[in-house]
């Protein structure tokens, strides 16, 4: 068995002539839109026509960097594509509108693609609920009994771990995880500083910091599977459309597997950069040959070591993703609509984590009051208009308290509406065009926005997505 990485998490899993793809990215860039969009990183090219004729699709779950119409959209011949029994409407409907034949995957029941058994996993529920209906996969080569393990964005399978504990499973050769560490040096910032307490120091990935990055990634994750022997780590390999940005917080593999490896004992810890292959052959995991249909490039000398040419500011970035500026009667409109989206979106935020936290707050101390701010401005940050929550009421005020409020949003009026229209999405938002402050990490708002705007919850929204990608020929 071989497994061929392709990027970020993407993965081309192989045995004799039998071909498996995971999660395609094959173009540079994907994303919602021309204004919201991701650079793959490291820099590739994937010359399509040259990969080989593939037998099965398997998407993880509903999320763009995972399932990514660009991609999918220039495979062909198409093959079946399999989804597990939890995969969002939208992600079938698009497939099928671009002539895939979708089949539904029940958990723990295997199936068979030519020497290839593959199992589905539902995530361990203890897994966000943004990230709920991630499947983990398992990849059994009926040759020669090799095994890989794709751990993907979610805590690790109970059902996985369970089974291994009862022999029904042997451990698997290798385990591929997400790096999830969020972890970068000094002097750079990442594009998820703006979701941290503006008194927050970007952490370096030495010390304290690469111990959090040890349990994470090979103490607390794997804590309920034997001793692995092997493990690679991917995610994180993209950079958000904007500019003076380091190398995305996930994609710093390099420099971490170098230092974990000197620390894990009991085996060996993979860093791959897109194109590399690991062969499985008697429960020996090596590298084989480079694929040739994947060739680095590179972009702004930024090199296959994660490397840059110069420091980055660390000034924490606060722009919008839609620029033009309003007209007073859009403007108007504007807030009539964000008003009732906001009490729409009430009864949630009284019951979110931010909202027990705020209302708790103020109980114990007269310096908070009960309340979550949310703030809209204009692109050229002149605020507009305040909406305040009321935690101890349930009211809407367009506060001008001079109390300090636990939780604080800002947003681009541009983009919320852009939001509600389905014309970008909120995971494009939060990492460079929503300004949080919070107390603390319990009452950080994102974690609500994801849950209410998420596309589990807004398959109207969606759906628009869809369709736009589609008549667009799903290209950039």
């Amino acid at each position: 068995m071989k497994a061929t990485f392709i990027g970020h998490q993407s993965w081309l899993i192989s045995s004799k002539k039998t071909y498996i793809l995971i999660d395609p990215l094959l173009k540079s860039v994907f994303g919602a839109s021309e204004r919201s969009f991701c650079s793959i990183f490291p820099f590739r090219n994937i010359d399509i026509a040259e990969m080989p004729k593939i037998d099965a699709i398997f998407l993880s779950h509903e999320h763009a960097d995972h399932f990514c119409i660009e991609s999918l959209n220039e495979i062909s011949p198409k093959p079946p594509v399999y989804v597990g029994a939890l995969m969002l409407n939208n992600v079938k409907y698009a497939c099928k509108k671009m002539g895939y034949d979708v089949k539904i995957v029940n958990e723990l029941t295997p199936i068979t693609i030519g020497s290839i058994k593959i199992t589905l996993f539902h995530a361990d529920q203890s897994t966000p609920y943004w990230e709920n209906r991630v499947y983990q996969l398992l990849f059994e080569d009926l040759n020669s009994e090799a095994s890989f393990f794709l751990a993907v964005d979610a805590a690790m399978s109970s059902n996985y771990e369970g089974m291994i504990e009862r022999n029904d499973k042997k451990k698997p050769d290798i385990v591929a995880v997400s790096n999830n560490a969020q972890i970068t040096d000094y002097g750079r910032r990442s594009a998820f500083e703006n979701a941290l307490s503006l008194e927050s120091e970007v952490p370096a990935k030495n010390g304290p910091a690469l111990l959090n990055v040890y349990d994470q990634l090979l103490v607390s994750y794997l804590k309920g599977l034997p001793e692995i022997e092997n493990i690679a780590i991917c995610g994180g390999g993209f950079i958000k459309g904007t500019e003076d940005l380091s190398p995305p917080p996930f994609s710093d593999g390099a420099l971490i597997v170098e230092k974990l490896n000197h620390v894990f004992s009991s085996g060996k810890i993979w860093n791959l950069i897109p194109g590399q292959v690991i062969s499985i052959k008697n429960h020996i995991v090596s590298t084989a040959q480079r694929v040739s249909w994947i060739t680095l490039t590179t972009k702004d000398k930024i090199i296959e070591d994660f490397g840059l040419p110069k420091p980055v500011s660390t000034e924490k970035l606060f722009y919008p993703y839609i620029q033009e500026e309003i007209t007073e009667c859009e403007l108007s409109d504007a807030k009539i609509r964000i008003r009732q989206c906001i009490e729409d979106m009430l009864p949630g935020i009284l019951l979110s984590e931010p909202g027990k936290f705020a209302f708790n707050r103020y109980i114990i101390s007269n310096n908070f009051s009960p309340q979550i701010d949310f703030i809209f401005s204009t692109p050229d940050l002149n605020i507009s208009f305040k909406l305040s929550v009321d935690l101890c009421t349930g009211s809407i005020s367009e506060s001008h308290s001079s109390c300090t409020a636990p939780s604080k949003v800002t947003m681009f009026i541009s983009d919320f509406i852009a939001v509600l229209d389905g014309a970008v999405e909120i995971w494009d938002l939060t990492g460079s065009s929503v300004k949080i402050e919070y107390e603390n990490e319990n009452c950080n708002p994102i974690p609500f926005f994801y849950a209410y705007f998420g596309e589990h919850n807004q398959q109207n929204l969606a759906i628009k997505m869809v369709d736009k990608k589609i008549s667009m020929g799903g290209r950039k």
